[in-house]
Parts: C-alpha cells; sequence; structure tokens
C-alpha cells in the first residue's frame, strides 16, 4: 500500500535507506526519524528535506527545483511558484509544471488556500497568487468553483 511516512521519516530514508519497501526497512526509518527529531529543530529539519528531495528526473534540492522549474532562486520564488513546488511533492516527476497535471493545479490552490488560513499571506496575495499558479500552469479556474479531487494526473 501506499505509505504514510513523517516528513522526519522521509527525510531519514532519503539520507540513508534504499527505497525498498519492507518492514526492515520501515523500522530503520522511525528509529532515524526519532534520532533526528531528538537531535535538529523542526526548522532544520524542513530547511534538511527541502534541500535533499526530488524536484524532477535528477533534479535534488529547492534551489536546483526552483531553477529548473522558474528560472529564479528559491529566495526568489513568488508565493504561487513555492505553492506549484509544494504540491509537485511527493510526486514530482509526475506532477511537473509542464505535465499538465490536474491534481498539481488543484494541489496548488489548496496550499495558497492554506497559507491564507493560516495568516502566511493576505487575502489580495492569495488571489493574486491563484491568478499566478492559473498561468503558471496554463489551466482555467474551474467553473463550478472547485474540482473533485480524484487524482486525474496528466488530463
Amino acid at each position: 500500500g501506499r505509505g504514510a511516512s513523517t516528513l522526519t521519516q522521509q527525510l531519514a530514508k532519503n539520507l540513508w535507506l534504499s527505497t525498498d519497501r519492507s518492514l526492515l526497512r520501515k523500522l530503520k526509518e522511525l528509529v532515524l526519524a526519532h534520532r533526528l527529531e531528538e537531535a535538529l529543530t523542526k526548522q532544520r529539519i524542513l530547511t534538511l528535506y527541502l534541500n535533499v528531495v526530488e524536484w524532477g528526473n535528477g533534479v535534488y534540492g529547492i534551489e536546483a527545483g526552483a531553477r529548473e522549474h522558474f528560472g529564479v532562486s528559491a529566495s526568489q520564488l513568488s508565493v504561487a511558484q513555492g505553492a506549484v513546488l509544494a504540491a509537485m511533492l511527493p510526486s514530482p516527476r509526475k506532477r511537473s509544471p509542464a505535465s499538465g497535471s490536474r491534481a498539481l493545479w488543484r494541489h496548488s490552490h489548496r496550499v495558497v488556500d492554506a497559507l491564507k488560513t493560516y495568516k502566511r499571506i493576505s487575502a489580495a496575495q492569495a488571489e493574486g497568487a491563484h491568478a499566478e499558479v492559473d498561468r503558471l500552469l496554463g489551466r482555467a479556474p474551474a467553473k463550478d468553483g472547485g474540482a473533485d479531487d480524484a487524482e486525474d494526473d496528466g488530463s
């Protein structure tokens, strides 16, 4: 089935373990994740994760992902560009900005909504970011105000 790993578990797997699906690997992942959480702050774990995670075929780390997909440094990403990168995970090859993925488009909008809900951006910034997501991904807003949640990548 599908894994339910925490971000810390994913970091442990990406740094030290193989991608095989076994109970032994999962146990090792849990132990390593516990050690990471004891030794590092959540902010440091997130920073490490963003710098080792894959953002496309052969593209690793947020800086490389930002440059590959948007031609800018990670520090120069717009809200919409950051939302698209966040929405690419955990399937960056299937959900690249060039893929036409409807799931990427929907999830990018959900990321922008979450940023607004948690007051990381204003309502005006969210409105602008939603419009930019549509431009970046070449999609118009859904006519019904919200598409279904089926994972129909590539449509």
